[in-house]
């Protein structure tokens, strides 16, 4: 990831500053808070002034064990986990940015509004907690009948791959994917058989992803997102027109019929001018669109 200045990085997680509960810069291996909250002074970043301790806002009186931002210091990759305060729960999201004079790790940090999705903390110890959330960190971010991500994956991760697409100069493509005429599915086959078909759609899109690179998640319904990170649009197609072939040609029996499906896709390159994550998710839907007006089981890309 190329070096930029204090003020290129502002620039960046500009963006950002509304989607997430808190932004702030840390230094994981002296542990402490450089700068956060919504407004940045990054003149603050100059070693040798008191900061405060990073793990301090988890209020556990010790380091973390499982500190994701270190690991991202070291690893130069980027880290999710869900964290607890004592009080409220968070997901936090760990991204390491190089600086001109030194790397530091940008943490994004979200409140879990609704804590009885991962738990009634009632009666429990604070041990007993973090074993939960630990647990139980899988399931806030993955949709119980496919199998793969949420749209509460989408909220937390894209505007995080976003934001590294543009610190480190790499593209970022995403699919929107529709099962054709699913309505079909369910009006001949039964509900039953629409939710089979579904986690099979849903296992075939995971199938074709790179490990560590892409991700797939339910977006609603019976679409679909795919994020290629380090990807731009020429390999992207190959990639979603292949994955596209496979679909139409695989044979999903169930209770002995092969119901047969074919499958449109909507891709797009990050262009820099999204100013949200809506606008990008927005621009593959209407190319999703145009491939449903085309007459389906194809591919438009921006």
């Amino acid at each position: 990831m190329k070096a930029m200045s204090y003020d290129e990085l502002l620039d960046k997680i500009d963006f950002i500053n509304s989607l997430y509960d808190s932004v702030r810069i840390v230094d994981p291996l002296e542990k402490t808070v450089l700068t956060d909250g919504k407004t940045f002074d990054l003149t603050t970043l100059s070693k040798g002034e008191e900061h405060s301790a990073c793990h301090d806002i988890w209020n556990s009186g010790s380091v973390c064990t499982n500190c994701i931002s270190m690991r991202a210091y070291n690893e130069g990759e980027s880290f999710i986990k869900i964290e607890f305060n004592g009080k409220k729960p968070y997901i936090v999201t760990a991204l390491p940015v190089n600086l001109k004079n030194r790397t530091v790790v940008l943490e994004l940090l979200t409140v879990i509004e609704k804590p009885e999705i991962i738990g009634d903390f009632s009666n429990s110890t604070e041990s007993e907690i973090r074993r939960m959330l630990e647990e139980r960190n899988m399931e806030l971010v993955t949709d119980p009948l496919t199998g793969i991500f949420n749209r509460r994956y989408i909220k937390e991760r894209l505007p995080h791959d976003m934001l590294e697409s543009g610190l480190s100069g790499q593209p970022l493509t995403l699919a929107m994917a529709d099962i054709d005429y699913f309505k079909k599915v369910n009006d001949f086959h039964g509900h039953l058989a629409g939710d089979f078909i579904l986690a099979k759609f849903a296992e075939l899109l995971k199938k074709s992803l790179r490990p560590g690179r892409d991700w797939v998640a339910r977006f609603g319904g019976e679409e679909f997102l795919i994020v290629m990170n380090r990807t731009g649009s020429d390999a992207a197609l190959e990639i979603i027109e292949s994955l596209r072939k496979a679909i139409e040609a695989e044979d999903n029996v169930y209770q002995g019929k092969d119901i047969k499906i074919t499958s449109s896709f909507g891709v797009h390159t990050l262009t820099g001018d999204e100013i949200d994550v809506d606008t990008l998710i927005q621009r593959a839907d209407r190319n999703l669109y145009a491939a449903k007006e085309a007459g389906r089981n194809k591919v438009v890309r921006n």
